[in-house]
């Protein structure tokens, strides 16, 4: 009962995190881009916080970053952007590393516009360190309560067997 237990717990996890892993992929495919120089136009939902992601080979592994300038511009004027760091992702064909986050005024169209070091580019979208953070925290979870409960249901089947050897045979 405790093995099974334990594997029930192991095969959660590894079909938990894959499937998470398959729904950052999806949120990183999900990304809109533009290549640097470039410039484009995308619709943004005001209260959402956005994400910018340098695009480049290696970017999730290099310590290089290519001078690249982004401008996002809507009917209010230019968005504020605010430098971050710290969020890489290297999925399925995408290598990306956060540079900035912004929020805008209001829903709309807005212009990106970038420019710097041709052979990189940008995404924009949602932050992907949510579904990260799901991903990992819950592997780990689903995988110590399986092994928590494979570990008790362990004890107490090893317990019972030790209770029933220290009874007296009734005659």
């Amino acid at each position: 009962m405790g093995f099974t237990l334990f594997g029930i717990g192991l095969i959660g996890a590894a079909a938990f995190l894959l499937t998470n892993y398959l729904q950052v992929g999806g949120d990183v495919d999900n990304l809109q881009r533009f290549d640097i120089p470039g410039s484009g136009t995308m619709s943004l939902a005001e209260s959402h916080e956005y994400t910018v992601y340098l695009e480049y080979p290696g970017a999730a592994t290099s310590v290089h970053t290519p001078k690249v300038s982004v401008t996002i511009t809507g009917q209010d004027g230019t968005v504020p952007l605010h430098r971050t760091a710290g969020t890489t992702y290297d999925v399925r064909r995408h290598n990306g590393a956060s540079e900035y986050t912004f929020q805008v005024p209001r829903s709309g169209t807005y212009v990106v516009t970038t420019q710097g070091d041709s052979g990189a580019g940008i995404a924009i979208g949602r932050g992907i360190l949510g579904s990260v953070t799901v991903m990992i925290l819950g592997t780990l979870g689903i995988g110590a309560a399986g092994t928590i409960l494979g570990g008790a249901a362990f004890l107490v089947v090893l317990f019972k067997r030790i209770a029933s050897k220290k009874r007296p045979l009734e005659l």
